[in-house]
């Protein structure tokens, strides 16, 4: 069976995108498609499945690049066989550079998603949200785990960095809607051993070790002290900056 074409999200038929919301082998392609076609914001996306040729792969993220207007990609990988020490995706590369950076993990049996650029050093605001449903007709509880600037989902995710402000609403029944109130939420502020001092210093070691390393931006055996001056010189401030704190 031939390998369909990859084409950018947007330009995505309901029925493509139907059929790739309903397909659980690639839970991040599945998540975006869905998003899409509730008319939600979402980042324009190729999706590569394993088998897809090198020239395949370059006319994708041709496309994909045009569509979008710029001239790099973030790579992403989906589904196939999780390991411990898996790509650590989200970095993005110039276009020349994705052919080679995408067929290692496609011959891995994973995806690969390309998306529209990102920039993970100057956000504002990143939350993680949860839903505990323990079975049909079960009320659950809604959490929202928030970081503030200078941080990514991927600190809370693969970092293990404990959130800055989480929110929980308990006693939540999933099969009806109803708007929350304020007073039924439950705020908790920062729970950091060692404060805001040893959770930058956790943020600067992972993009030392991973996102910087993998981006090409330092070598060797890069340090936590490296990776504040990269971000120092670049004007990339926000993590050095007044820390998130909860308000109920």
């Amino acid at each position: 069976m031939a390998i369909p074409l990859p084409r950018p999200l947007h330009s995505l038929s309901v029925e493509e995108l139907t059929a790739a919301a309903k397909d659980r082998r690639w839970p991040k392609w599945q998540t975006m498609a869905l998003l899409h076609s509730l008319d939600l914001p979402t980042l324009n996306a190729t999706f590569l499945r394993p088998g897809q040729s090198a020239a395949e792969i370059r006319a994708a993220a041709h496309a994909l690049a045009s569509a979008v207007g710029t001239e790099r990609l973030m790579i992403r990988s989906d589904g196939g066989v999780e390991k411990k020490q898996y790509y650590r995706g989200g970095n993005t590369f110039p276009i020349g550079e994705i052919a080679q950076r995408a067929q290692p993990l496609l011959a891995d049996g994973r995806a690969v998603i390309l998306a529209g650029p990102t920039n993970r050093f100057t956000n504002c605001l990143t939350v993680m949200a949860r839903m505990d449903r323990p079975g049909p007709g079960v009320r659950g509880t809604f959490t929202l785990e928030g970081l503030g600037p200078g941080y990514d989902v991927a600190d809370m995710t693969r970092g293990e960095l404990p959130p800055q402000i989480t929110a929980q609403l308990d006693d939540v029944d999933w099969d009806n809607f109803a708007k929350p109130r304020w007073n039924e939420w439950t705020f908790t502020g920062d729970r950091c051993p060692g404060g805001e001092d040893a959770r930058r210093r956790r943020r600067l070691e992972r993009l030392a070790a991973q996102t910087l390393a993998d981006g090409g931006q330092l070598a060797g055996d890069p340090r936590p002290e490296h990776a504040e001056a990269w971000l120092r010189e670049r004007g990339y401030l926000v993590l050095f900056g007044p820390r998130t704190r909860a308000r109920p």
